[in-house]
C-alpha cells in the first residue's frame, strides 16, 4: 500500500529506533509533502471513548494493543492510519512534520506532513511524538490494556531514539525520616555552640592577657593610657641607646 499520496518513494524494513520504519530510497527536499492526511482514505477518526472502545470490540488483547500503539490524537480525536504510515517512529530529531516554513500550519494544511529538511536516501523518516495531544480519556483506556500511547512516549523519550517496549517505573521517593532529621539538626546546633563558646573563651583569655600586661606595665612605673603604652627612649636603656623599634618591643616582652 502506497502511504504517500504525493509519490515520494519509500520501502518499509526493520529500524533501528523500533520494530519497522519508513525509508526513502530518493533524496526527498525540504518542504515536499510525504503524507497527505485524508478522511476515509489515509486516516479514520473517532471522537469519543465509546466509538474508540466499539473500535475494540472483538479484537484479540495483542491487536487491541497494537491499535492502541499506533494511533495519534491531535484536534480531540483519535486518528488511526489506514496506510503504511501507521509504522512512522518517533524521534525527537524528526526529519518531518509541519511545513518548515509554516511550523504554525497557518499556510500549509497542518494535517499533512512535510519534509521539514533535505532528507538522503536511505534515512528513516520520523516525526515527533510529543506534538501530539493528550486525551485524558485515551489514556485511561490505554491503561487498561498496559498499552503505551504515541503522545506518552514522545514526552518520556524527548532525547532518546530508542523508546523500550514499556514506560520505565517511576522512581520510589525517598522515606522522609523525622526523627534522623531533628537528630541532625540538634547535632548541628551543638556544634554551633560548642565552636560560639570555644572563641568566647578564647578571646576571654586574650582580654585577660592584655588586662595583665597593662597592670604589669603600670607597676613597673610605664605609663599605660587607654590601653596603649606610651613611652619614649629614656625609659628603657636598649644596647647603650641604640634601640631599634623592635629592641623595644622585645624589651616590653612583645
Amino acid at each position: 500500500m502506497n502511504c504517500f499520496r504525493s509519490q515520494v518513494p519509500y520501502e518499509l524494513r526493520t529500524s533501528s529506533i523500533a520494530g519497522k520504519g519508513i525509508f526513502a530510497t530518493a533524496p526527498i527536499a525540504r518542504g515536499t509533502r510525504i503524507w497527505r492526511y485524508e478522511i476515509g482514505v489515509s486516516v479514520v477518526t473517532y471522537t469519543n471513548e465509546s466509538e474508540v472502545r466499539k473500535r475494540l470490540d472483538g479484537l484479540s488483547k495483542e491487536e487491541a494493543v497494537d491499535f492502541l500503539e499506533h494511533v495519534y490524537t491531535y484536534g480531540g480525536v483519535v486518528i488511526e492510519i489506514l496506510d503504511d504510515a501507521k509504522v512512522y517512529n518517533h524521534a525527537a530529531d524528526h526529519n518531518t512534520g509541519n511545513h518548515p516554513d509554516d511550523e504554525a500550519g497557518e499556510m500549509y494544511a497542518p494535517d499533512h506532513t512535510y519534509a521539514r529538511r533535505d532528507i538522503a536516501a536511505g534515512e528513516e523518516l520520523t516525526d515527533d511524538y510529543a506534538t501530539y495531544e493528550t486525551i485524558d480519556w485515551y489514556e485511561s483506556i490505554c491503561k487498561e490494556y498496559a498499552a503505551i500511547s504515541c503522545v506518552n512516549v514522545g514526552h518520556t523519550y524527548r532525547e532518546d531514539n530508542m523508546p523500550p517496549t514499556a514506560l520505565p517505573a517511576a522512581p520510589a521517593e525517598p522515606e522522609f525520616d523525622m526523627k534522623a532529621l531533628k537528630e541532625q539538626e540538634a547535632a548541628e546546633l551543638k556544634k554551633k555552640i560548642e565552636e560560639n563558646a570555644k572563641k568566647a573563651k578564647e578571646k576571654e583569655k586574650e582580654e585577660d592577657a592584655r588586662i595583665a600586661r597593662m597592670q604589669e606595665l603600670e607597676a613597673s612605673g610605664i605609663k599605660v593610657a587607654g590601653g596603649m603604652h606610651k613611652f619614649d627612649a629614656s625609659e628603657v636603656d636598649v644596647h647603650g641607646g641604640n634601640a631599634t623599634a623592635d629592641d623595644f618591643l622585645d624589651a616590653f616582652g612583645m
